[in-house]
């Protein structure tokens, strides 16, 4: 019979493209790198420290991805975002910080860009994309939980006494 191959799939994150990817840090919080170009990587690899490091020449060979990418993880989480970010940040090394959107709204390039903004006092995502010939109008309010409850189940094809029925278990 058939038997399943015992080594990891090729797709697997643990062979996943040590330049491409999310990593977490010290202190928790998270970074991610998308060098897919060689000169990106290089300049990322030397950055980092690793330029001379011979491993990372293999950067482009599946063989080595595991083993490349077990070696930036473990990078990764020795120090805390704040000194990732003052080595490659600002640079061409294709990194950028994972932050949560409070966060993202005040961070410079973002709120440069209006990315994100408040509607009666909710932190919402600008529309996208946006055109200077056809500006797209601000997001709505966001209604309150349940506010359109009944609409939704009408058009599920719930009738009355069932969406009566479910709203009194809730």
């Amino acid at each position: 019979g058939s038997r399943k191959s015992t080594k990891p799939s090729p797709t697997s994150p643990a062979n996943a493209r040590c330049w491409y990817g999310s990593y977490a840090c010290a202190d928790g919080h998270w970074i991610t790198v998308a060098a897919l170009e060689p000169q990106f990587q290089r300049l990322l690899f030397e950055r980092i420290g690793l330029g001379d490091d011979p491993d990372f020449r293999h950067a482009y060979d599946p063989a080595w991805f595991g083993h490349l990418r077990a070696r930036l993880v473990d990078l990764f989480a020795g120090h805390p975002r704040a000194h990732w970010v003052s080595l490659l940040e600002g640079t061409d090394a294709c990194f950028a910080q994972v932050l949560d959107p409070v966060a993202a709204m005040h961070h410079p390039h973002l709120a440069a860009r209006g990315i994100y903004g408040r509607h009666d006092g909710i932190l919402q995502a600008a529309p996208a994309p946006r055109f200077s010939g056809t500006p797209a109008t601000p997001p709505g309010g966001v209604p309150v939980r349940g506010a359109h409850g009944d609409a939704v189940l009408q058009a599920a094809g719930l009738d009355a006494a069932q969406i009566n029925h479910l709203m009194k278990r809730c």
